[in-house]
């Protein structure tokens, strides 16, 4: 079978989506064995990661401008349609690539899914222009995938109309995330992990207010923040204001090999993400959760959006409060303080994670879904 992902957001950009976009597509290849040609924008660096980094991509042109960007987009979508009638469009998200779905699908009847992650269904669907739009792309497409029950959840009230909604959750590539072998460095002492984009949702400012509860309990602790984002600065300030600057360690920039090295070398992966009501802004799933878990290391996470559906609460990580830095700490100290604990979290976690959340799961059952499709 051959298939189409239209995405706006694809590596080198770094991002969920973009992850997920890039992880299921060299799985739908490999694991389904399928035809697949991603479609995305132009930018720079693409050449390069493009060459190294499968599958076929044919990029679109650059243009960061929000409406712009669709125009290419459009274009050379409407090539591959007139061309190669027997192909399913994976639309990657509603807005740009599913509203361009939807019109291929209009003149050229060409099956085509759709995925649903949460904040842009949210965001979306009191204005009553973008609702119609968002609404005529899930209810014509012939499959919608949704990362998280929340999620499923949210667009279930947004949309008013026949639609099955199947969960595909994300998945972390257990080639690349695995717990630490034999002689793997690991931290002296103990360590908190956050790796996030920084921006209010994910809630590293309230770990920050933990951390002096958590170094009165465990005075050797050390907190390791990886990411970049437009609360650095703020952050940062935060971080001298508590008194706790000399214990947190900030990394701006990290490349993926690196990454499983930080894990493994984590106590505990920390992302106190929230709702931000007024962006209406959440966390659909999040992939930093299952690659943590598949490398050993326990999760505390917030306890809202989808993130319930990225642990097993209580075995493989905690879900806290995220507005509570009190509960954040009860739940970092029990794991820093309890080895055993921390360790039967951890091999629980790279068990779950292998056996329910690898992208090839999620590649197997898109495959089965979409099978006849063409």
């Amino acid at each position: 079978m051959k298939t189409i992902l239209l995405t706006t957001e694809y590596p080198p950009i770094v991002g969920g989506i973009g992850t997920y976009v890039h992880s299921l597509s060299k799985e739908l290849a490999k694991t389904a064995g399928m035809e697949v040609e991603v479609i995305a924008p132009g930018m720079p660096g693409d050449m390069e990661f493009d060459k190294s980094h499968g599958p076929k991509v044919s990029r679109s042109g650059w243009d960061h401008m929000r409406f712009i960007k669709m125009a290419p987009l459009f274009w050379t979508s409407f090539r591959f349609a007139l061309k190669r009638r027997d192909t399913v469009f994976f639309a990657m998200s509603w807005m740009y690539a599913g509203a361009i779905c939807w019109m291929l699908h209009k003149v050229f009847k060409v099956p085509y899914v759709v995925f649903a992650y949460g904040t842009e269904i949210s965001k979306w669907k009191d204005r009553p222009l973008p609702h119609w739009l968002m609404s005529r792309v899930f209810l014509s497409a012939q499959r919608v995938f949704a990362i998280s029950n929340f999620t499923a959840s949210i667009l279930s009230n947004a949309v008013e109309g026949e639609m099955e909604i199947e969960l595909v959750y994300g998945g972390a590539d257990t080639n690349r995330f695995f717990p630490a072998g034999e002689g793997e460095v690991v931290a002296n002492s103990p360590l908190i992990l956050t790796v996030s984009r920084l921006t209010k949702r994910k809630g590293v400012d309230t770990v920050l207010r933990a951390l002096p509860l958590v170094l009165k309990t465990v005075p050797s602790a050390r907190y390791k923040v990886i990411g970049n984002g437009p609360e650095l600065q703020g952050l940062q300030k935060l971080a001298g204001e508590l008194g706790v600057q000399d214990k947190v360690d900030w990394v701006l920039e990290l490349t993926d090999e690196h990454l499983r090295k930080e894990y493994i070398a984590a106590d505990v992966m920390v992302l106190a993400n929230r709702h931000e009501d007024r962006k209406r802004d959440f966390e659909g799933l999040g992939l930093v959760f299952l690659e943590a878990q598949a490398c050993g290391t326990p999760v505390v996470a917030g306890a809202t959006g989808g993130t319930a559906d990225a642990l097993v609460d209580g075995e493989t990580g905690i879900l806290v409060d995220p507005h509570s830095p009190e509960e954040i700490a009860s739940a970092i100290i029990s794991i820093l303080e309890d080895p055993e604990k921390r360790k039967q979290m951890g091999e629980k976690g790279a068990s779950w994670v292998a056996s329910e959340r690898t992208w090839k799961k999620v590649a197997e059952k898109v495959a089965q879904s979409i099978r006849g499709l063409s």
